[in-house]
């Protein structure tokens, strides 16, 4: 993850390719704060705008206030390991 320098979403792939994941493909901001991963694999992505869902370095689907986050920083995931629910751990 990158807090500054406003880089995104790092990735290095197994072939030893990096790839980043920022605002010009699809993350709501471009400064993340916590990542998760679900059992599929998909990482969840926490930005000081919303959530991102990335499969295979691609952003699926994003929430942010546009879709009813009433704060959209997200600064923690709780992730309940017996079933994948991310619950954002929203600052009030």
């Amino acid at each position: 993850c990158t807090y500054s320098n406003e880089k995104g979403l790092i990735c290095v792939l197994p072939d030893n390719t990096i790839t980043s994941n920022t605002v010009e493909n699809g993350l709501p901001h471009n400064q993340v704060r916590c990542i998760a991963f679900s059992p599929d694999g998909t990482a969840v992505a926490g930005t000081n705008d919303g959530i991102a869902l990335i499969k295979d370095v691609e952003v699926v689907k994003t929430f942010t206030a546009k879709d009813g986050i009433k704060n959209s920083l997200i600064q923690n995931f709780l992730v309940l390991h017996h079933r994948f629910n991310f619950l954002p751990l929203f600052p009030y």
